[in-house]
């Protein structure tokens, strides 16, 4: 019989960095303080189990930290479950029964797949072909060598500038990334940097501010206030004299242009 491997989802962009990426074993790890975020207001409209959930979610989060592959809530004898979590941090494991459900609706869990949940399974030689020498080599070993060095490149946190390099610019960040691929619009490599480049000039709260606002309006692109702090007109990609530096020039006239093409 197997179970879910389950993860605490975009951690290498939202945990790995600064001072504790470089830590391998850390008796501690960043945590948000900002409690206005959508998901969280979900979560706290239910009085009754909001909280405890919370709790959870903060235990699964130290749990998470703590394993083999930092995030994946799994240890060297395969994935944990809410009995393996009650017997770590003492509290009753139909709370986390209860909060991976929720967790998992609301986006911050994920699940990653299945692995043999019996010992001796797990303990069994794996295939094996001979190398050149003539010496057995396990297919499974070569399989995971590789697939790990794909996993280290995917997961590897993206570079930020380094005035937005921080927990609440990555997690507006991720949140803008994931937007952008439900309106199916992915940002390409080209669009990220400039708009990367375009958010540090303006600042680390002015940058968040214009990807939370950019979401709620459901717009294609990041939108700039102008000098006045006021909503846009209409024609809300005109360039506005507290964003003249080039960057973000072209980036709003790129957006602009979209918008037009859009109107044709």
């Amino acid at each position: 019989m197997s179970k879910p491997t389950y993860a605490i989802k975009h951690w290498p962009e939202r945990y790995e960095f600064g001072d504790y990426k470089k830590c391998r074993k850390a008796e501690w790890y960043p945590k948000r303080t900002k409690f206005d975020g959508r998901s969280y207001k979900r979560l706290m409209r239910d009085k009754k189990s909001g909280p405890m959930t919370y709790l959870a979610w903060t235990l699964l989060e130290c749990i998470a930290s703590k394993m083999p592959k930092r995030g994946i809530l799994a240890d060297e004898n395969g994935p944990l479950d809410s009995s393996d979590f009650e017997l770590m941090t003492d509290v009753p494991a139909k709370y986390f029964d209860d909060a991976l459900n929720t967790l998992l609706e609301i986006g911050w869990l994920q699940i990653l797949g299945t692995v043999p949940n019996d010992s001796e399974e797990l303990g069994q030689t794996p295939p094996t072909e001979q190398d050149k020498t003539g010496q057995d080599r396990t297919v499974q070993d070569k399989t995971e060598q590789h697939t790990g060095d794909s996993d280290s490149r995917r997961n590897a946190p993206e570079v930020l500038p380094s005035v937005l390099d921080t927990p609440e610019f990555r997690d507006a960040w991720a949140r803008w990334k994931e937007y952008r691929k439900e309106i199916r619009h992915k940002l390409t490599k080209s669009t990220t940097e400039k708009q990367l480049k375009a958010l540090a000039r303006l600042g680390h709260d002015a940058a968040i501010a214009a990807i939370e606002r950019s979401i709620t309006n459901g717009w294609r692109g990041l939108v700039f206030k102008d000098k006045d702090g006021r909503k846009p007109e209409p024609e809300r990609y005109r360039i506005t004299k507290d964003a003249d530096d080039p960057d973000v020039q072209d980036l709003l006239a790129e957006m602009r242009a979209e918008e037009e093409s859009k109107v044709d």
